[in-house]
């Protein structure tokens, strides 16, 4: 069947408009990403400071990785949505609670986190993720010192991966209802150019009599 003019106009034009509302809709989720990292890297911007702190294992300066290690697993059960990580001046991962292999890097690029101890106002700052080279994660993160000597940082991830998983099972439930809510949309606005035709093409048949 051919379509007239006015149908491929209509056809056209709901396409243009789906077009349009998913690069609003991609624009906004980012900024919408962009605003949560913000926020959470701000909420959580302390926390490898404290920890230090408050921890005579890291703040006398770190000998005993093992135990390092159990203190990071009971640190992930009671906030699974944190991995904990230390790390040497040079970047070296050293110590984490972690199933064998899991972590996938042996090394982090320590310039994010010297730029965000020096600038803690410019959040959000993306990481290296130990468990997956292609991402970057917002962090905590402080320096360990013994003796006065930096002897490496203590590396916070925001949102491990416990988190990811949990979160994108939910976006994957609300990727259906959106897909189904962008269709219907489209639907209706095609039938509306349709009705409207119609209702020109009536309102002319009736003038004509």
């Amino acid at each position: 069947m051919r379509l007239s003019l006015y149908q491929k106009l209509a056809v056209s034009l709901a396409v243009i408009f789906c077009f349009i509302c998913a690069l609003v809709y991609s624009w906004s989720k980012q900024l919408e990403l962009n605003s949560k990292h913000h926020g959470e890297q701000n909420l959580h911007l302390a926390l490898a400071e404290h920890l230090v702190q408050d921890n005579p294992l890291i703040k006398e300066g770190v000998y005993d990785y093992e135990a390092l290690e159990n203190l990071f697993h009971t640190l992930m059960l009671l906030g699974p949505a944190f991995e904990f990580y230390f790390v040497d001046e040079n970047g070296k991962i050293l110590t984490y609670s972690a199933e064998p292999g899991k972590v996938k890097r042996t090394h982090i690029n320590l310039t994010p986190l010297k730029h965000l101890i020096a600038n803690p106002s410019a959040t959000p700052v993306y990481g290296d993720n130990p468990r997956n080279p292609d991402q970057q994660k917002i962090f905590s993160v402080a320096p360990v010192f013994n003796n006065n000597t930096l002897q490496g940082y203590l590396y916070v991830i925001i949102g491990g991966e416990a988190y990811d998983t949990s979160l994108n099972h939910i976006k994957s439930n609300d990727s259906l209802l959106l897909a189904a809510i962008w269709l219907g949309s489209a639907l209706v606005f095609i039938m509306r150019c349709y009705l409207l035709r119609f209702l020109q093409t009536l309102f002319n048949a009736l003038q004509k009599m």
